[in-house]
């Protein structure tokens, strides 16, 4: 899953915009938000070859895994796939789309590639030897590094400027192509009841036959969770043909 690349461009187009906050890029994706999520959407963006920058307001990364492998951090579980899917009750037609995608195995190869050896317990849980998340991490932000990642710390966004320019506390202002906000419900309402903002706008996926599939329950749900902490409107857009646009413009 892995696959290192060269992207010696990202590097120092980081370290140019850490010597100016004023400096503006483009052709680039920010993410926002250094948890396992923004770290996997940076991750797969940069195999593909994109130059990848990941914000986050603390100084450290990933505390949700970090506090994960406090308890020996259970990586997934070994038995069959259709019993394990079992486990999600109600949710599981749902999960079972994304999960297809990246299964119990994929997820183990994948630690396994980042050099953390791995092992079945008496329960059938999968753990890495180490039974420490920060091991992981360790070896994740090395390779994200050396996929040409590059990682603000003590970067807090603060939302768009009139020009539709990303802006940030400590004065940096980014015009990118494409913004990922990988945040969970509440900082995104936390960001809108700051910004005093009337809406948040939220990508619906559709297929192009006008059905919606498992992605578009997910983005449902998350609508749900920030309605139900924010007095701004949230809206579901389609975002048939926006992947499209987003690939030209890379």
């Amino acid at each position: 899953m892995t696959t290192p690349i060269a992207s010696a461009a990202a590097s120092a187009q980081s370290h140019a915009m850490q010597q100016s906050p004023s400096l503006t890029t483009s052709r680039i994706v920010h993410v926002i938000g250094a948890g396992p999520a923004g770290l996997m959407a940076a991750e797969r963006l940069a195999q593909a070859g994109v130059a990848v920058v990941v914000h986050d307001r603390m100084p450290s990364v990933a505390r949700k895994l970090l506090m994960a492998g406090r308890g020996g951090l259970n990586l997934t579980h070994s038995e069959p796939l259709d019993r394990f899917m079992t486990r999600y009750g109600p949710a599981q037609p749902t999960a079972t789309a994304w999960i297809d995608r990246f299964t119990p195995a994929d997820l183990t190869a994948w630690v396994e590639a980042l050099g953390q050896e791995t092992f079945v317990g008496s329960s059938g849980r999968v753990f890495p030897k180490s039974l420490k998340a920060s091991p992981l991490l360790r070896a994740w932000l090395a390779d994200l590094t050396q996929l040409g990642v590059s990682l603000r710390r003590h970067s807090e966004w603060q939302g768009w400027t009139e020009a539709g320019a990303l802006h940030f506390a400590d004065g940096l202002e980014v015009t990118a192509d494409v913004t990922i906000l990988a945040l969970n419900a509440a900082a995104i309402a936390a960001v809108a009841a700051e910004k005093n903002s009337p809406a948040i706008v939220i990508g619906l996926p559709r297929n192009m036959n006008g059905s919606y599939g498992a992605a578009a329950e997910k983005s449902r749900a998350l609508a749900e969770a920030v309605a139900a902490l924010t007095t701004a409107r949230v809206i579901l857009w389609d975002e048939r043909l926006t992947t499209a646009v987003a690939t030209r413009r890379l």
